[in-house]
Parts: C-alpha cells; structure tokens; sequence
C-alpha cells in the first residue's frame, strides 16, 4: 500500500475529482479520508514534507553533496567528522 500522502495526491490528481460524483469513488478507492482531502485540495494545508522543507538548512540536493564528500574524505583516509568532534 502507497504511503498517506502518496494516495492523497494521487487522489487529488484524478481527473474524476472535478465532478462531485467522482469525489466519493476517489475517496473509497484511493482509502483517504475526506477532510483531509479537502483541505488539501482547497491549497488550505500542505504535506508535512512540503512543511518541512521550508525548515530546512540544506535543500536535498546540498544534502546529498555534502554525503558524498563526506564519503571521498573517508575513502582518502581523512578522518570523518563524527572522529573529529
């Protein structure tokens, strides 16, 4: 099973979502529940990761430079970080 927020933008990606019959089918077929949906859908609360994102002091792809150095200086016998500290 897709994880919470993957089936809420799934559901809120439906084409059938536009009609007000189609809401309910999303509803039970993508297992979500309806308020947090709707406020979703109406922009009033985003995903905790999208919520998060903007706390963070290093974007994703900073992140994962900053791993792979960390990596080359291990590699190159440096000491890492964490045995410097």
């Amino acid at each position: 099973m897709k994880p919470y927020g993957q089936r809420i933008e799934d559901t809120i990606a439906e084409p059938q979502l536009e009609e007000k019959p189609g809401l309910s089918a999303a509803l039970i077929r993508h297992e979500v529940n309806r308020s947090t949906l709707s406020r979703r859908f109406n922009r009033e609360t985003t995903s905790r990761a999208d919520g998060y994102n903007g706390q963070r002091l290093v974007d994703t792809a900073q992140s994962g430079a900053l791993l792979v150095y960390i990596k080359d200086l291990t590699v190159q016998v440096r000491p890492s970080i964490v045995s410097i500290v």
